[in-house]
């Protein structure tokens, strides 16, 4: 019986100027989790998902920030190339938070 091992990631901060970023931008391609499962089971896949956490926790009062779900996505879960799938208004949000998880084949 082999034992499942945990994908791990770190955190990642990434600034993009939101006044020039088209629908459709890669903006982040280097997303890497590790996985100690050898092969197949050692494939991982990303996923952005609905962040769990309240955005005012985390961001300061003088910005407006916002959960990125569904204003980006990653559409090759393989590659975890996170785009910008909605139109971006720096004037309503100024900060997106996304939460990003990885996941192996068991």
């Amino acid at each position: 019986m082999q034992e499942k091992v945990t994908p791990i990631t770190d955190r990642i901060d990434r600034n993009i100027h939101q006044t020039s970023t088209p629908v459709g931008t890669t903006i982040f391609r280097s997303i890497q989790a590790t996985d100690k499962d050898a092969g197949v089971n050692g494939l991982v896949e990303y996923f952005i998902v609905e962040g769990s956490q309240n955005i005012s926790d985390i961001s300061p009062n003088t910005l407006t920030a916002a959960d990125g779900f569904g204003v980006f996505a990653i559409a090759y879960p393989h590659q975890g190339q996170v785009t910008v799938v909605k139109t971006l208004d720096y004037e309503r949000t100024q900060r997106y938070y996304l939460t990003i998880v990885a996941s192996d084949q068991l």
